[in-house]
């Protein structure tokens, strides 16, 4: 085909596409579409080998436009991830999906409606797979998701789309081709930062009410200075209109934590922390414990705002449920809270409700990592009463140890694989506890022997000291945050011992019962079997992350 034939073609499809098109054609759709990319991609590569200067600045402007209009796609994408519950897809689908996106000239099978999963689901939520499916970092997903929200629609409980609050940027991001989309959301979030917690969740959409001393709202005033075509002007503009608000409004200006700041908060007047490495992983340590339920920290965080934590399924003071065949009858006769059966963190909050995230949704991160750090100041070391401690483990060699007389090599890896120079790591080998752990040749504790149902504290730490954290390839949860596993289940005649133990963090630990995860032995070691739809060759792997560290 000749490069005319070819563009004529084009023409042909552009003004078919712009026509209605049947529901039953959304198949050929997707490869099509596959098919411009690839030949979008051949198009520019070919474009860069011209030397006219005229031939570059339209190539330009025309990448300018497509990077524009992507920008507005990936959130219209999130939108639609969540609308239609995506992350809700059982494994024969997902693996569809992954095959046709390495062969996607081939085209997907959706005579029939989409299969979604019955039991536990994969991803948590619409961020949990659009990060997975997408390779996105998963900070990077949750703010595309937010800023969907912002200037496409929010969403009520019940799955109805709302409009944004902020209709005009809200316009202004849908149909100004002129404005970078960028700048709208990053207006929206600046404004977003002068209303109250939207409600629309709940049913109660807030609409906008910051006001500009025209009595017009602010919002307004920031779209048309959005429109302004000369793009230093219109950032000027933006800017002074919000941080001349922000000034006005900051004299009683509301905090995170129910305070008020009164006066101008200058660079000097600022409250910065300054640790050094015991410091940091001290506090470091201490957040993680108030993100865990379970741990004294976990429960003083929750108190504040009356959330109680649900029992616990893996601790040693109370027997724990069967996690063969999970159910809702099952799950309701452990004696769930009905602030657990409401987390919202899970698919369905009738059969998978994680025990220990009971009151969760009542506290905010900040709010409780604070009420944490509150409990441990103001709780007293008595007899009667225990003391929210945080913990660091220092790793070192035995040769690290045999001669004290020259303390340069005495350098310690904490469990977060934070650096600790030599007088940090003598004063906590001064001020600690020492205990010994002995590896074999592949690795395995060997002086740690079988004990009761639950693990002791030394299977623990050997445990601890072998996996370095969470087993699950590509996991990243603290050491506060793991769990101990029996690799053959206590339930099925598993014996309680070091070769029977493994890491996991909360989240993979209860995919292991699930049946999401699969756990395999290795030369004694446990590996891990992701599901076929991201691991197609089914090849067992460890996590390396801590270990590396």
């Amino acid at each position: 085909m000749k490069i005319h034939q070819l563009a004529a073609a084009l023409q042909v499809l552009r003004e078919a596409t712009a026509e209605g098109i049947p529901r039953g054609a959304a198949a050929v759709l997707l490869s099509l579409m596959a098919s411009c990319c690839a030949l979008l991609v051949n198009l520019s590569e070919r474009l860069r080998t011209f030397e006219d200067p005229r031939i570059a600045a339209c190539h330009g402007a025309l990448i300018e436009d497509l990077s524009r209009y992507t920008q507005r796609e990936q959130l219209h994408t999130m939108i639609r991830l969540e609308s239609t519950a995506a992350h809700l897809l059982d494994d024969v689908e997902l693996t569809a999906l992954r095959q046709w996106r390495a062969a996607p000239a081939e085209q997907l099978d959706l005579a029939r409606a989409p299969q979604l999963i019955s039991g536990r689901a994969h991803y948590q939520n619409t961020v949990d797979f659009a990060s997975s499916w997408l390779g996105l970092n998963y900070h990077e997903a949750a703010t595309r998701l937010a800023n969907a929200h912002l200037v496409i629609a929010r969403r009520h409980a019940d799955g109805r789309e709302i409009p944004a609050r902020h209709s005009e940027l809200a316009q202004l991001f849908m149909q100004a081709a002129e404005v970078e989309p960028k700048r709208v959301i990053a207006a929206a979030r600046a404004l977003e930062k002068f209303e109250p917690a939207d409600t629309a969740h709940d049913g109660l959409p807030l609409p906008a009410s910051a006001a500009a001393p025209d009595g017009a709202l602010l919002e307004s005033h920031v779209a048309a200075a959005l429109r302004d075509p000369n793009r230093t002007v219109s950032e000027k503009r933006v800017c002074a209109l919000i941080n001349d608000y922000r000034d006005k409004h900051r004299e009683c200006e509301p905090t995170p934590t129910g305070m008020f700041f009164r006066g101008k908060r200058g660079t000097a007047e600022r409250w910065e922390i300054l640790a050094d490495g015991e410091q940091a992983e001290m506090m470091h340590s201490l957040s993680n414990q108030a993100d865990n339920p379970r741990t004294e920290a976990g429960k003083a965080a929750r108190a504040g705002s009356g959330g109680k934590p649900g029992p616990d399924p893996f601790t040693s003071d109370q027997p724990a449920p069967e996690w063969s065949g999970i159910d809702a009858e099952s799950i309701n006769e452990g004696g769930l809270s009905a602030g657990a059966q409401q987390n919202q963190n899970f698919v369905d909050p009738a059969l998978f409700v994680d025990a220990g995230l009971a009151g969760d949704g009542d506290v905010s991160p900040a709010q409780r990592r604070l009420n944490a750090l509150l409990a441990a100041l103001n709780r007293k070391t008595t007899d009667q009463g225990k003391t929210i401690a945080p913990q660091v483990a220092i790793h070192l060699r035995a040769d690290q140890l045999s001669d004290l007389k020259d303390p340069e090599h005495l350098i310690g890896t904490t469990a977060t694989g934070a650096k600790l120079d030599a007088a940090t790591t003598g004063k906590l080998i001064c001020q600690g506890e020492l205990y010994r752990v002995v590896f074999g040749p592949d690795g395995q504790p060997l002086d740690l022997g079988r004990s009761q149902r639950f693990f002791s504290d030394a299977i623990k730490k050997a445990a601890f000291a072998r996996d370095r954290g969470c087993i699950v390839p590509g996991c990243t949860a603290p050491p506060e945050m793991i769990e101990y596993h029996h690799d053959d289940w206590w339930s099925r005649g598993g014996p309680t011992s070091i070769r029977n133990a493994s890491c996991l963090c909360r989240r993979h630990h209860l995919a292991i019962h699930a049946g999401l995860l699969t756990l395999v032995k290795i030369n004694g070691l446990a590996h891990i079997l992701l599901p076929k739809h991201v691991d197609p060759s089914q090849t067992p792997a460890r996590s390396q992350l801590f270990a590396d560290a």
